[in-house]
């Protein structure tokens, strides 16, 4: 991060187009001339360019202040940022966006900087789009919106120094509005995806890419275009230059954010300037995609993506100017027994500031046992309110873990000893904790008592034989034997095949609660035994045992009081049980979220105040990778079982 102490205003350049420091290449001169000239998408005449390059080059020495340093052609040298660049005022960031740590504001300061010197800001505010974390590097992207223009920059920075490694990749619209997805690539890598779009003469201009980030100082880019888009020639090192291809691609095209990627139009051959239609010089040539959406067009039955843009581009009269973010089989809002599937489209203009929510209708023929072939688009009903899609929710719940051969791993006289035992020689404590137990805390070298109830003089042993590697004294706390348990109720004791082993691992003490749970005027005890662990894994199982007959249930979790909806963007999901509700960004996970969203890898239990709660850990269908929320039902017992009831508490847990 630059030091403003170190700035010497005697020492600045006076601010001119030419008062970058140029190199006596051609190919770099070329380079800072095209950054310079960084006006309308459609370049100038050949012949002009060709003048000026000239020029350049044959006065390169008269405007240049690093010749010498920027000759070297292993890279293309210092060119957007100068030795002692101002820093990025306070007041220039936007309003609703503030740094998450002095990193990434330093990132957003030299992507600042980066433009800045090359043609000053004059009423700018400044935010970071997103950015991809390497461990030496980051690639970022970050917009300036300003009085005549807005100006995208992507670039990369040493996270050491906090400089930027090489030169920048920016370009400035008017009424310019920037979309930015990250996603990992096919092979691994981790991406960015990118549109800039503006207005030049009442009609839609602008430019996309996908950079991949390989943890170097290079931008590389893997479409449309493969190599660094910041070159025109190949350098003797590095990506190849793909400045010019790049330029050439987007001369008469215009991409779209869109599900899984973009929707690519070109000019419309009936286009002219003058004539009332069509209106939109613009018209749909394909899409790209490069990740998963539900809602894309690889992933939705043909032709409903496609006809389902041709008719938002019709309705709106505005081709190029209206993008889709999410399109949805809604079997709710389908008529039936008409033949009709509809499916939800929610769209809005580029620039966000106008929303379009619409049921299409399109006829369908069952083709087999669940397929369906379906016709071209028959109907449309334009929505008045904002629709919020629902979320179907993945119950993974495993409700017990049994050991599948019980005795296996025991001695014929340990075997006996359980099966006749007799609970009056049975110690009552449990021992303090589970981190340093030794032979000595357990009954014959057998029964370690884990948890114990006095009011109801109710104890839980973990069933514990022989230790692995023979030593016969000490248990210590990695790894306890675990070859189920025994429940002692007063003058009865009786084992059951279930498995503990989490307890025994992370040395973690089970939950035990005596109380007459199902109001029949006699205790039960719940034990909570820890029997999953692994990424993203913490997984518990809640035994009920009658004490009378020495037999246990299970809760029935075939239904969870949850309902989430996900906002028509797909950004905002909305979790709701009972009176409890809250709303949470998922922007960061949209390109994971496939509709469905799941619990089961994440299940404790807790008891307050002689209650018992299940806490879940709501994730995108099981895959671990983001647990959204937290939420905590109360175990309740209704019309003879025991099942959750509507959440106390719900809270986000994802980091943000």
């Amino acid at each position: 991060m630059i030091d403003r102490k170190e700035m010497d205003m005697k020492e600045k350049m006076p601010r001119t187009p030419f008062s970058t420091p140029l190199s006596g290449s051609a190919r770099v001169t070329e380079l800072r001339i095209k950054n310079i000239i960084s006006g309308p998408k459609k370049r100038p005449p050949a012949l002009f360019l060709a003048l000026i390059f000239a020029v350049c080059i044959f006065c390169g020495n008269l405007v240049s202040c690093q010749v010498a340093e920027a000759e070297k052609t292993s890279q293309p040298g210092n060119v957007s940022i100068p030795e002692h660049p101002p820093e990025l005022r306070q007041s220039a960031l936007a309003a609703d966006y503030q740094p998450r740590n002095d990193v990434e504001y330093g990132l957003l300061q030299a992507l600042f900087q980066s433009a800045d010197t090359l043609r000053p800001f004059q009423d700018p505010t400044a935010r970071l789009l997103d950015s991809i974390w390497g461990e030496d590097y980051i690639l970022g992207a970050a917009l300036v919106e300003d009085h005549l223009e807005n100006t995208l920059i992507l670039g990369v920075m040493d996270r050491e120094t906090q400089e930027l490694a090489w030169s920048t990749f920016h370009r400035s619209l008017k009424n310019g509005a920037a979309n930015v997805v990250t996603f990992q690539n096919y092979d691994g890598k981790p991406c960015l995806l990118y549109t800039f779009n503006g207005q030049e003469n009442g009609q839609y201009t602008g430019q996309a890419g996908v950079l991949r980030f390989d943890d170097s100082e290079y931008l590389n880019w893997i479409w449309p275009v493969e190599g660094d888009a910041r070159l025109v020639n190949d350098p003797p090192e590095g990506p190849r230059g793909a400045f010019e291809e790049y330029e050439a691609y987007w001369d008469s095209r215009l991409a779209l954010l869109a599900p899984g990627g973009v929707d690519v139009y070109t000019v419309n051959p009936e286009f002219e300037w003058g004539k009332d239609e069509p209106a939109s010089m613009w018209q749909l040539e394909t899409d790209e995609l490069f990740y998963y959406d539900r809602s894309s067009a690889a992933e939705l039955p043909m032709p409903v993506y496609f006809q389902a843009l041709q008719w938002l581009n019709g309705y709106t009269r505005d081709s190029g100017g209206w993008r889709v973010t999410g399109l949805v089989s809604s079997p709710n809002r389908s008529p039936s027994g008409l033949g009709e599937e509809c499916f939800t489209l929610w769209a809005q203009t580029d620039d966000g500031s106008q929303t379009l929510t619409a049921d299409l209708f399109f006829p369908f023929e069952p083709v087999g046992s669940s397929a369906r072939s379906y016709d071209n688009l028959s109907r449309v009903q334009v929505c008045t309110e904002e629709i919020w899609q629902p979320v179907r929710l993945d119950i993974g719940i495993t409700p017990e873990c049994l050991l599948d051969e019980p005795f296996e791993l025991l001695t014929e006289e340990e075997t006996s000893a359980i099966k006749n035992l007799d609970p009056r020689d049975l110690p009552r404590e449990a021992v303090e904790n589970l981190y340093n137990v030794s032979r000595q805390d357990c009954w014959q070298d057998l029964l370690l008592p884990l948890a114990y109830d006095e009011a109801y003089d109710v104890t839980l042993y973990g069933v514990v034989g022989k230790t692995s590697d023979g030593d016969d004294a000490w248990l210590g706390s990695g790894y306890l034997p675990c070859y189920g348990i025994v429940l002692r109720y007063q003058n009865r004791a009786e084992y059951f095949p279930l498995f503990w082993g989490g307890n025994g691992k992370y040395s973690k003490s089970p939950l035990l609660l005596v109380d007459d749970f199902d109001s029949d005027g006699r205790p039960e005890a719940a034990a909570a035994l820890f029997w999953g662990w692994g990424t993203g894994a913490w997984s518990e199982a809640l035994y009920l045992f009658d004490l009378d007959t020495m037999t246990y249930t299970l809760p029935d979790y075939s239904q969870v009081p949850l309902e989430i909806t996900v906002s028509p963007d797909g950004r905002i999901a909305r979790l709701a049980s009972g009176d409890q509700e809250f709303l949470m960004d998922i922007t960061e996970l949209t390109g994971y979220f496939d509709g469905e969203m799941g619990v089961g890898n994440v299940i404790r239990f807790r008891q307050e105040e002689g209650k018992l709660f299940c806490e879940l850990g709501v994730d995108f269908t099981n895959n671990t990778l983001g647990y959204m929320a937290e939420a905590s039902f109360p175990v309740v017992y209704e019309n003879g079982a025991y099942r959750l009831g509507p959440a106390v508490a719900l809270t986000n847990s994802f980091p943000g």
